[in-house]
């Protein structure tokens, strides 16, 4: 199973990097940079515009990957299940993904307790970084239109939406059309041990290997950052994460019940900011969806 995984993700990322050199191609012939070549000074001196490699350092384009922690618990759950304990097949998951999980509550309860990566747990995360390093380097061997090696990223912005509105259920136990995970943050709700623990989970991610950026997402309970000491609590394990080697991570403090309360009254928090995926933005300005996912991720309680 293993073996066809990886000849599948491999196959995926052949055909994103064909898109990307058709959209080089396409950018070359219909959408120059004369403005943008013109205040390069390289450009200039070369006579060349910025689509077709004028600049002096030119870096390739990036792959984002999405959903790494929904395909690391997916996996974890079937290795665990089908192939260590046996009890179940695989013709039984696949038949309850294939029905939405609907009537499977009793398996689906089973695959949501299987380790899930966010809890520094090796059993799932050491699947997340294999995952990652079999990513980095399948994107890696393929070159652009001036002869740059493609980068990778886990740093999807908002796609996590939209991408899980277009699959089908995980073995995992999320339904099809619900989010998937982005970046490098856990899947919503599975990150139920401390925040430190999700930040190890993902500092066991080779970041530095993934130029295009790994993003982190966390939210914590307000309480935790009202006082000076837990401010200093908070720049300690910030610190702590980057000295693992970790590239970014982002926070929201609000509670609950507040983003709750600016769903229904909207007008009342125009002045609310909350981090997205790698922007701040107002909370009412938010379709339902995203705010409905920002408010779905684990309010850690402690450090």
């Amino acid at each position: 199973m293993e073996e066809a995984f990886y000849k599948q993700f491999a196959y995926l990322i052949k055909q994103a990097v064909i898109s990307l050199i058709t959209a080089q191609r396409l950018h070359v012939e219909m959408v120059p940079r004369p403005f943008m070549s013109a205040c390069i000074e390289d450009c200039m001196k070369n006579g060349k515009d910025l689509t077709k490699g004028g600049a002096k350092y030119n870096i390739g384009p990036v792959i984002t990957g999405i959903g790494i922690a929904v395909v690391a618990n997916s996996l974890a759950a079937i290795k665990k299940l089908v192939f260590e304990e046996k009890s179940v097949t695989m013709a039984e998951i696949i038949d309850a993904i294939n029905n939405n999980w609907e009537g499977y509550d009793e398996l689906r309860a089973r695959v949501q307790a299987a380790p899930k990566y966010g809890n520094d747990d090796d059993y799932v995360d050491d699947i997340a970084r294999e995952i990652g390093n079999f990513f980095y380097q399948e994107v890696h061997k393929y070159k652009d239109i001036n002869g740059n090696h493609f980068l990778s990223a886990f740093m999807g912005i908002s796609n996590y939406l939209p991408t899980g509105k277009v699959l089908g259920a995980t073995p995992d136990g999320r339904k099809a059309t619900e989010p998937i995970s982005e970046g490098v943050s856990p899947y919503v709700g599975t990150d139920t041990s401390t925040p430190l623990a999700a930040m190890r989970s993902a500092a066991k991610l080779n970041q530095d290997i993934h130029s295009g950026g790994t993003l982190l997402n966390l939210r914590l309970n307000q309480d935790l950052v009202a006082t000076k000491r837990g401010q200093a609590n908070l720049g300690a394990m910030i610190q702590s994460y980057f000295a693992l080697g970790a590239f970014h991570v982002q926070f929201n403090t609000v509670s609950t019940e507040t983003l709750r309360k600016a769903q229904a009254h909207p007008e009342d928090y125009k002045d609310l900011l909350v981090r997205v995926a790698g922007y701040s933005t107002q909370f009412v300005n938010l379709s339902k969806s995203m705010q409905d996912s920002i408010i779905a991720r684990n309010a850690h309680e402690t450090f």
